[in-house]
C-alpha cells in the first residue's frame, strides 16, 4: 500500500528522476524560452563600432514618436558637435560613464556629467598664449596661466550640454548652459543660436 502512495505521489509531483527526464525537462525550457524571446538572436549583428546595435536616444525618442506619444526627434549625430556635448541615456547604459565624441553616455550620475564635460577638449588649452596673464578664454582657445581647475571651469562654462533627460516632461527650454526637456533637433539648434548670440 505504501509504495502504491509513493508512486502516486510522484506522479502528482513534477520532478526529475532520470537522465532522460533532465534532458526532457532541459529542452522543454529551451523551447519555451525562445518562444517569449529570450536567448533569440538579435534581430541586427553589431558591425565592430563602438554602439553598434546599440539603442540611443534618437531610437527611443523616434520610437515614442511612432508610438504617437509625440515626443519630438533629437538627432544626436547632427546636434553634438563644435561646443554641444549630448548626453545620452540609453546608449551603453550597462557600462560606467563615458564620453565617445562629444557624447556622454553610460551609468551618468550628474558629477560624472560635470567632470566628463570639463575633461572634453572642446576648447583647446595653450600653454604658451599668453602665458603670463591670468587664465581667460580667447579665439576659442584657453591660455594663460591656468590650473587644471580653471581649464576644467572654462570648458564647462563655454559648453552647451544637451540633457533631454532632465525634466523630461517639460517642453524643450535652457538652464544655465543646459538645454533640457522635450526636445527636438530644430529646438536644439534654435536654442543653442540663442545661447551663442548671448554670449
Amino acid at each position: 500500500m505504501q509504495d502504491e502512495e509513493e508512486a502516486n505521489a510522484m506522479k502528482k509531483t513534477p520532478h526529475v528522476s532520470t537522465a532522460a527526464g533532465a534532458v526532457r525537462t532541459l529542452a522543454v525550457a529551451a523551447g519555451l524560452l525562445v518562444a517569449v524571446g529570450c536567448g533569440a538572436p538579435p534581430a541586427e549583428a553589431p558591425t565592430g563600432e563602438p554602439g553598434a546595435g546599440m539603442p540611443t536616444a534618437a531610437d527611443a525618442t523616434a520610437d515614442a514618436a511612432a508610438a504617437g506619444t509625440g515626443a519630438p526627434t533629437l538627432d544626436i549625430a547632427a546636434v553634438a558637435t563644435g561646443d554641444t556635448v549630448v548626453v545620452d541615456h540609453v546608449s551603453m547604459a550597462d557600462m560606467p560613464c563615458h564620453a565617445m565624441g562629444n557624447v556622454i553616455m553610460g551609468q551618468c550620475a550628474p558629477d560624472d556629467i560635470e567632470r566628463i564635460v570639463g575633461e572634453l577638449e572642446i576648447l583647446p588649452y595653450d600653454a604658451q598664449a599668453m602665458a603670463d596673464q591670468p587664465c581667460h578664454v580667447m579665439d576659442s582657445t584657453i591660455m594663460g596661466q591656468c590650473s587644471a581647475e580653471d581649464i576644467a571651469r572654462l570648458r564647462r562654462e563655454s559648453t552647451i550640454l544637451v540633457d533631454t533627460g532632465l525634466m523630461a516632461d517639460m517642453p524643450c527650454h535652457v538652464m544655465g548652459n543646459t538645454i533640457m526637456g522635450a526636445c527636438g533637433t530644430d529646438d536644439v539648434e534654435r536654442l543653442r543660436a540663442e545661447m551663442r548670440d548671448a554670449r
